[in-house]
């Protein structure tokens, strides 16, 4: 038994974002019935989520071959694109938020059956993770570190050997491999268990004027930078090659995105998100990058110097600027940009400031 149809004759009225389809608050099951064809080629549907939310989507019962996408405002979050009359379909998780589904023609006319489901999630159980901590002038040595989200606490790991490494910038593992990057942009071999770190390479941004600062692990275990021309201020997201000593090769330039904080990738999306501060827009931005580049704005943050960011249980949550008293852990929702306080950054009980980079 359905809980909700439409008809399947075509309606021309849905086929602008503008007048989709209102099914309102998404909560469990809602199946709808429809048509597009030569004459009606696109069908919209709008909903929202209340909370993080599991969202299931299937589109059968083809004649022809049709196309599904699901979309925030202008960004597409997934879609599927079979040929023929195979049926499709999306599965992911989703903040809160207002979501678009797009069903689009692609031969022939076609009837479809769209069937939605959104369940709530149950709060994720933070685990803790990975930091590269800023390197004070009393130092003897860079820092890492553990932050345990549930309480915004720091664990510092031992203080190993890091001999020639400088101030660090970022961090990245893959799980089974832990990197990290300094000043001048040397990237070095990170042992978790002890602290010791061993030497690369160099990614090439002090000899060459770029100046690279952030680190990410993509799909397959490719790392992923992002370089800044010192001079012209231009960004260009870069691969790196760890075992020729960190040879970057420049995938594309991203124009407009300029002081990168970090990058952290969402598996979900298979795009990164970058934090970017900006001046004229009076704090941090968040941007979507897909790995052959093409990015997209996301929304400002509302705070300033967002230097680090991770994710965790589809969560990602950021780190405001080293240069505060005290920094802020925040929660970041991916699809408008906006960041919500949620703990103090503290060591030993104390106020803390020094996470310069998450994985």
């Amino acid at each position: 038994m359905f809980n909700s149809q439409v008809n399947a004759s075509s309606q021309l009225s849905d086929n602008r974002p503008s007048s989709a389809r209102n099914i309102g608050t998404l909560s469990g099951r809602k199946v709808f019935r429809g048509l597009v064809g030569v004459s009606d080629r696109v069908d919209f549907y709008s909903f929202k989520v209340t909370g993080r939310s599991s969202f299931n989507l299937a589109l059968n019962r083809l004649q022809n071959n049709v196309d599904v996408f699901l979309l925030q405002g202008r960004r597409v979050l997934a879609r599927s694109t079979k040929r023929g009359k195979l049926a499709e379909a999306i599965n992911t998780n989703l903040e809160s938020g207002t979501y678009t589904i797009q069903v689009s023609q692609r031969s022939g006319d076609s009837r479809y059956t769209l069937t939605l489901n959104a369940a709530s999630l149950p709060a994720p159980n933070p685990r803790p993770k990975l930091v590269s901590l800023y390197r004070q002038a009393s130092d003897p040595l860079p820092r890492y570190g553990f932050v345990d989200l549930s309480t915004g606490s720091i664990s510092q790991l031992p203080l190993g050997n890091a001999f020639g490494q400088l101030t660090l910038l970022d961090i990245a593992s893959s799980g089974s491999d832990t990197l990290a990057v300094d000043l001048l942009s040397g990237l070095y071999r990170v042992d978790v268990n002890t602290g010791n770190s061993t030497r690369i390479g160099d990614l090439g941004g002090f000899l060459s004027g770029i100046a690279f600062g952030s680190l990410g692990f993509g799909p397959s275990g490719t790392l992923y930078t992002i370089g800044t021309n010192r001079t012209t201020r231009q960004s260009g997201l870069y691969t790196v090659n760890v075992a020729a000593g960190g040879q970057v090769t420049l995938v594309a330039n991203l124009p407009g995105i300029v002081d990168v904080g970090d990058i952290a990738y969402d598996a979900t999306s298979g795009r990164f998100f970058a934090t970017a501060n900006s001046a004229a827009a009076g704090g941090s931005l968040l941007y979507s990058i897909g790995l052959i580049g093409d990015a997209q704005l996301v929304g400002n943050i509302g705070f300033d110097g967002v230097g680090a960011l991770l994710f965790d249980n589809g969560i990602l949550y950021g780190y405001d600027s080293v240069f505060a008293l005290q920094q802020r852990q925040i929660i970041i929702n991916t699809t408008t940009g906006v960041g919500t306080v949620d703990k103090l950054v503290t060591l030993n009980n104390q106020p803390f400031s020094d996470i310069s980079g998450g994985a």
